[in-house]
């Protein structure tokens, strides 16, 4: 179940990576736990799609720590963040 990338891809690997480092909880990062259906960067412009199947625990949660580590990474660019089912 590999994410849709879109974007520079060294630049999709740090913002994975970091996703996966501190959007997690106790069973682990959204990366990992194919929570990410897409990511999309473009200059000015980054989307996240998540999807949230029992293993990915608490959405919300999840949604908002993605949210703050994109904004975190790519401070000069318009973040969403979307839930697919």
């Amino acid at each position: 179940l590999n994410p849709r990338l879109e974007g520079d891809p060294a630049t999709l690997q740090r913002v994975l990576a970091a996703l996966d480092a501190e959007a997690t909880d106790d069973a682990g990062g959204i990366v990992g736990r194919h929570c990410v259906k897409s990511l999309c960067i473009s200059e000015g412009e980054a989307e996240l799609t998540l999807t949230f199947p029992p293993s990915c625990g608490s959405g919300k949660r999840l949604a908002e720590s993605a949210f703050a580590t994109l904004r975190r990474l790519l401070p000069d660019t318009d973040v969403y963040v979307l839930h697919a089912t």
